[in-house]
């Protein structure tokens, strides 16, 4: 079936794409971790094929939840979900998520987006009440034996931060400023976090 399929794209997608983040499951759930954080810059939905910028600039943080119909007809999707009931990951994953994106917003000046700011947000998201923080089932908030801050810092497809998240500087051993900033953002929620 793959051997025939002229879609990359596609055999990408519906093997490799899942066993490799199955695989980063495995990884961090063999750390025992107190905390994942996973570190990821967003697009706007609407750019598609990415071949212009865009106004849009919002920061936000996924957790794991948002389990909508037909999400649970595998058994690993059950005992996730179960031992999300059976553990206090959810609402240290809302803790957390809730301190990185009150950082991200106040370093990065950043507006921590609001249900109506992406169709995805509206369609397959849940809002937990916290600033800035949405359940979602995506693979990494859901496989993670551990609390999960899944960080969405900014809009990398902005018309400015594009600008500076400028990687060229990295040949000449220099990091961005701005990417110091998202690091700053990160460090002291974790430390904010850490020191409650």
């Amino acid at each position: 079936h793959y051997k025939k399929s002229k879609d990359n794209k596609k055999v990408f997608r519906e093997f490799f794409l899942q066993e490799d983040l199955r695989e980063r499951g495995r990884k961090i759930n063999s750390f025992d971790a107190d905390l994942t954080i996973i570190i990821h810059f967003n697009v706007d939905e609407k750019n598609e094929g990415w071949t212009t910028t865009t106004n849009k600039n919002f920061c936000m943080t996924f957790v794991p939840g948002a389990i909508f119909p037909g999400a649970l007809q595998k058994k690993e999707a059950r005992f996730n979900l179960l031992r999300l009931m059976i553990t206090n990951h959810f609402n240290k994953s809302v803790g957390a998520s809730g301190l990185l994106s009150q950082k991200m917003s106040e370093i990065l000046k950043v507006p921590l987006a609001t249900t109506s700011d992406a169709t995805y947000l509206e369609e397959n998201c849940f809002y937990t009440q916290v600033p800035g923080v949405f359940c979602r089932n995506l693979a990494l908030t859901r496989l993670p034996h551990c609390p999960v801050v899944y960080g969405e810092t900014l809009y990398q497809d902005n018309q400015q931060e594009f600008k500076q998240l400028d990687l060229p500087q990295f040949k000449d051993g220099k990091i961005p400023p701005r990417l110091e900033l998202v690091a700053e953002a990160y460090f002291q929620g974790i430390l904010l976090y850490f020191s409650q």
